[in-house]
């Protein structure tokens, strides 16, 4: 097993849950279609009580071209996420797994990477970079698996493409991770990783589209579809004048797959 690099927190802030697109909205097999300000995909809710022991996506990992000229840093991320709200706090409990691609100011090459950030009870966000070699066009296998018996969350990663592969598993309690209220999964492509909250990157030129497929939850020992999901959102990137940025595509027929596909930056 393969522990990850432990660095300083890039998204920690105390009172800062992960940076999901939460809605509100009534339980309905209906999908909602929304505008979100820098992320497209799709985040939805169990249809009824129980949690999540495990999320499941495979995606590509997209070409990325750094412009010249922007007035900021530009990327563009992938990510699977499974978490629940404590309600007391307002804050995020859970894990997400994303792979970046990034460009600082005035870089002409990307910096690809992938993390795992674990959002705890008192709202902040360890975040670890994993020592995992990412390739542009190479498909990304992920599971996240959530053990109540064990109190352990095991991440386990694969390059589809050349085997490349690590799992690490950490101990709920030891992040404040309460698997009792793993409810929500999404599906996310970003703008990027900040580096802190207050400096959101500019969406890097990407392409081919991205594509995620596989893309199913666990709960009471059965593997859902995306599809299955209730209250599900799905978000097109748009800038902050509400200009498309990167559209999303339907679900696939199996519901556990769709595409982002870029349109334009700034």
């Amino acid at each position: 097993m393969l522990a990850p690099v432990m660095v300083q927190p890039v998204i920690a802030s105390s009172g800062s849950p992960l940076p999901l697109p939460i809605q509100t909205g009534s339980s309905s097999p209906l999908i909602t279609h929304q505008n979100c300000a820098g992320c497209a995909g799709y985040l939805g809710s169990l249809p009824s009580s129980g949690y999540i022991t495990k999320i499941t996506a495979q995606w590509t990992v997209p070409t990325v071209v750094c412009q010249p000229g922007l007035s900021s840093d530009q990327g563009i991320s992938s990510s699977v996420q499974v978490y629940g709200i404590i309600s007391s706090t307002g804050y995020n409990t859970g894990v997400a797994l994303t792979s970046n691609a990034y460009c600082a100011l005035g870089s002409s090459s990307p910096v690809y990477s992938i993390n795992l950030a674990y959002a705890s009870a008192s709202g902040s966000i360890p975040v670890f970079i994993l020592p995992f070699v990412i390739i542009p066009g190479h498909v990304l296998s992920a599971a996240i698996s959530v053990s109540p018996s064990s109190g352990k969350v095991t991440v386990a990663l694969k390059d589809l493409t050349d085997g490349q592969s690590l799992s690490t598993t950490t101990v709920m309690s030891y992040w404040g991770i309460e698997y009792n209220l793993m409810n929500y999964a999404a599906w996310l492509t970003w703008r990027g990783q900040p580096n802190s909250w207050a400096t959101v990157p500019d969406l890097a030129l990407f392409s081919p589209a991205i594509k995620f497929t596989a893309c199913n939850v666990v709960s009471s020992g059965a593997t859902h579809p995306i599809s299955w999901l209730s209250s599900l959102y799905a978000y097109q990137m748009v800038d902050s004048s509400n200009n498309v940025q990167a559209t999303l595509s339907a679900l696939n027929s199996a519901g556990t797959g769709f595409r982002v596909t870029f349109v334009s930056s700034p």
